[in-house]
């Protein structure tokens, strides 16, 4: 960029419109340089001024000519066919071409800053010892070995000090408005990076922080929004309202309607509105909507909050320092209570007010609800509602994220080896209860919950379905791709040439689910400084999600070896043939029950307060809002699938049954 020195004239032309200058030697300015469009401008320090020449839009519809109107600009470099007008103070920024920044009373870098890159944030557990350090690229996944890896001290180290020196390397004293950039109508920006297309509109304060806004997915922060010490990656919103300090904000992320949030952080595709949050580690998909709900000291993923949510981290003795977690899946019914510390098992469904501490971690699907002072706990019962089969479907489609880069890794697969592993370690605890309890025995306990006798052998019963689904639908896709003409022998190769060696110990890093031997070996090689910097470490997590399919078949291999007493490579015909029957009865029926549940949706009781005033028009109300069930695509869909499933099953059996 070749900058020169105003002339005389444009000089004159500027006093005349109002402009002065502390010194006008130091404003700079490109060729060519339209002096008519900058009017009553105060110029201090060095700045730079680019080409003005062109025409913006206000809201996508107000045209206005670039220049400057009506501001005190100081050390700034301004870009190409820039919009800046009645800004009170604009200091220590470098604003890219086709920004506008307007209406603005005062938006300043006042020393050396990292805009918000090292922050800590005194998470999930207020009374600290969690500490997360956030930057630009933090991913849910670094995330969750920074707060809860602690028994391994020398990687939360080498975490800190290379994200310390990421966070040296945004440091500096000047900030940066992206190109086509927006800032209109706000209050204080203090220490503030900006990324390309943002739009900033009505902020009240925002301060120490970065918008790291992409052209693919731009960053929007609307109306009296006050924000501190804070990083929100691409295509979120901040809105109406939101209050927050210390706080990280993932991809595609929506908080908003006054929700105050301190020391949390909300990965890919959150939600949060009206609530309060505060240590809260929010891992994807986590949502909240309501007034009344209270979201504190705790790990969540893939979650509901139901209205008037509420925990208790502390007992008035050494503070605030209990903690909980609610597994992947999870909900809360309206005004659900936890006395923290609890540890509630995926897809587990919370009703009533519980007071004592429970553990439920590893009874996936379960009900936890109250008969009067006692936690009532149900094993099993949301493997099959409509509502878990839904939002295992809906979460793909829903994904907000359109940025190439895609930070959060995730999961989603329903039956995938970590929740299988916990299944068979419910199974375990369910059938060791069983064979302890006495036949006069009306409830067993269990970690702080009531099991009703009657319901073990239940519970066992639905878990081993879900077993034998999981299993055939890990076999099921590795044969769908064999030839039809291969003999048994072949299969067999072919199945056992994807075999990679047994994992077991999987874990969930916050929707990226993984071995538990690879992770621990990432984590090895961290503490012996075989990464340099903190975004090596994301790669190295990317290449492990990326193999998740082959680490899956393995689990699976060992599942079944060790379901039939017999290596893949001894496997008989009729034993690969029941794991595709036991598959297909057991998937088809799970679906038979699930949609057994769906019908209740549209059962008499789901038609009460319809058909209000006219007499018999109750059922053409309800069809005319809600549908028919045989319209309904989620049912339609079911169906669909069972009937796949029911062909698969017979191609497969073909193959098996036909090989040489």
């Amino acid at each position: 960029m070749s900058y020169r020195q105003l002339t005389d004239n444009e000089i004159t032309i500027l006093e005349k419109q109002g402009c002065e200058a502390e010194n006008w030697n130091n404003v700079l300015v490109t060729d060519p340089f339209h002096s008519g469009r900058y009017r009553q401008v105060r110029f201090s320090g060095e700045v730079k001024i680019d080409t003005s020449d062109g025409t913006l839009f206000l809201h996508d519809s107000v045209p206005v000519d670039t220049g400057i109107h009506q501001c005190h600009i100081h050390n700034c470099t301004i870009g190409e066919n820039v919009y800046i007008s009645n800004v009170g103070l604009l200091a220590n920024y470098s604003i890219g071409k086709e920004a506008v920044v307007r209406n603005v009373n005062s938006m300043i870098v006042n020393g050396p800053t990292s805009f918000g890159n090292g922050a800590e944030l005194e998470i999930l557990n207020e009374g600290g010892g969690r500490t997360l350090n956030i930057y630009n690229e933090l991913t849910a996944q670094i995330a969750y070995l920074m707060v809860f890896y602690r028994h391994r001290p020398q990687m939360i180290a080498r975490f800190k000090k290379m994200i310390a020196d990421y966070a040296e390397s945004q440091t500096g004293s000047t900030g940066i408005v992206g190109d086509n950039a927006v800032i209109q109508d706000c209050d204080t920006i203090l220490n503030l990076h900006i990324g390309p297309l943002a739009e900033v509109s009505g902020a009240r304060h925002l301060e120490n922080g970065s918008l790291v806004s992409t052209k693919d997915d731009p960053i929007f922060i609307g109306s009296d929004v006050i924000a501190e010490n804070f990083i929100v990656q691409s295509g979120s919103h901040l809105t109406e309202g939101a209050l927050l300090e210390g706080v990280f904000v993932g991809q595609g992320v929506r908080l908003g309607k006054q929700l105050s949030a301190e020391n949390c952080a909300f990965f890919a595709n959150s939600e949060a509105f009206h609530s309060e949050a505060v240590a809260l580690f929010a891992g994807p998909y986590t949502v909240t909507h309501h007034r009344s709900s209270l979201l504190i000291a705790e790990m969540v993923s893939f979650y509901n909050t139901g209205s008037g949510t509420n925990q208790s981290n502390h007992m008035y003795k050494l503070g605030p320092n209990h903690q909980g977690i609610y597994e992947r899946g999870s909900k809360t019914g309206s005004f659900a209570y936890l006395l923290w510390p609890s540890h509630v098992g995926p897809y587990s469904v919370v009703l009533g007010k519980h007071h004592k501490n429970i553990d439920i971690s590893d009874l996936p699907f379960s009900y936890l609800d109250t008969d009067g002072d006692a936690s009532v706990l149900t094993p099993a019962m949301n493997l099959f509602t409509v509502g878990t089969r839904r939002d295992t479907e809906k979460w793909p489609n829903r994904d907000k994220r359109k940025d190439a880069k895609k930070h959060d890794l995730l999961t989603f697969k329903l039956l995938n080896p970590y929740i299988v592993e916990k299944i068979l370690r419910g199974i375990d605890i369910l059938q060791k209860l069983y064979d302890e309890a006495d036949s006069s025995q009306k409830f067993v306990q269990y970690n702080g919950g009531s099991i009703k006798r009657l319901m073990l052998k239940m519970g066992i019963k639905y878990y081993q379905m879900a077993v034998k689904i999981a299993m055939g639908e890990c076999l099921s896709y590795y044969l769908k791709h064999i030839s039809g003409d291969a003999d048994f022998a072949d299969i067999k190769k072919v199945l056992i040439s994807k075999e990679v060696s047994g994992y077991t110990d999987w874990r969930d890093l916050s929707g990226m689910i993984a071995p538990g031997e690879v992770i621990d070996e990432l984590c090895t090689r961290i503490e012996q400084s075989h990464y340099s910097s903190i975004n090596e470490i994301a790669d190295a997590l990317i290449a492990i999600h990326k193999n998740y399919s082959e680490y899956e078949w393995a689990s699976c291999v060992h599942l079944m070896e060790g379901r039939y007493e017999t290596k893949l490579t001894e496997f008989s015909r009729e034993q690969m043939l029941q794991v595709i029957r036991d598959w297909k009865e057991n998937a088809i029926k799970l679906n038979n029950m699930i949609l057994k549940d769906a019908e209740k949706e549209f059962n008499a009781s789901a038609k009460i307060s319809y058909g209000l005033d006219v007499q018999g028009s109750r059922d053409a109300d309800f069809e005319n809002v809600r549908g028919k069930p045989e319209e309904n695509s989620f049912i339609s869909n079911l169906q669909a699938d069972s009937e796949e499933i029911e062909k698969t099953a017979e191609e497969l059996t073909d193959l098996i049954a036909n090989a040489g």
